[in-house]
């Protein structure tokens, strides 16, 4: 089976029971392929969330540690990138819903670090934020550049908007976003 996905040797890796990324063929109703996530990659703590996927490569959302994973799906490998400001939750920005703060276990503020993300309908720019926002975006050419160093690639993020706590996101062909306003229990588009 994970042949048909050019990964033959990345299925047949013990399971660690740590995150993955499961493919389903929807025709036959069967897993196609696994990847399996490096420990430093997915770290303890992780909360390995959104996903999407342009030509080879996925990016995830880590809403635990703060951080997009780049999954080159040809070869099983990933690379966890921009564990800095524009993936971490920011305080001060709570998540409201019906009214009410939204709390942690331990009753302070929830803070979800980068959890939201969505690409342009041609795959150029990469949207991301934490839950609380506000969103940044970055040129995928640049997370897909593994020689580019930790400070050279943050130097290309970028702010893009200043969105209340979403629940979840589309973008549809024309780059226009589309997302559930938290606190408002509204859709909305931007």
């Amino acid at each position: 089976m994970g042949s048909r996905c050019g990964l033959a040797d990345v299925w047949r890796r013990p399971d660690t029971g740590g995150a993955k990324v499961i493919c389903f063929d929807v025709r036959t109703e069967s897993v196609s392929c696994i990847y399996l996530l490096p420990g430093d990659v997915a770290k303890p703590g992780s909360y390995v969330d959104d996903i999407r996927i342009h030509g080879s490569n996925a990016y995830l959302t880590d809403a635990g540690n703060g951080g997009i994973i780049v999954l080159d799906l040809k070869n099983g490998s990933a690379r966890r990138l921009l564990g800095h400001s524009s993936t971490v939750a920011l305080a001060g920005r709570p998540i409201v819903v019906d009214g009410e703060t939204v709390l942690a276990p331990d009753g302070s503020p929830l803070r979800v670090n980068s959890d939201p993300l969505e690409l342009s309908p041609d795959g150029t720019w990469l949207y991301y934020g934490t839950l609380e926002g506000p969103w940044s975006r970055i040129e995928t050419r640049f997370l897909d550049d593994p020689a580019l160093s930790p400070g050279e690639l943050a130097s290309r993020v970028e702010p893009w908007a200043d969105l209340a706590p979403i629940g979840g996101a589309v973008m549809d062909g024309g780059g226009r976003l589309y997302f559930t306003d938290l606190a408002e229990c509204a859709l909305t588009g931007r």
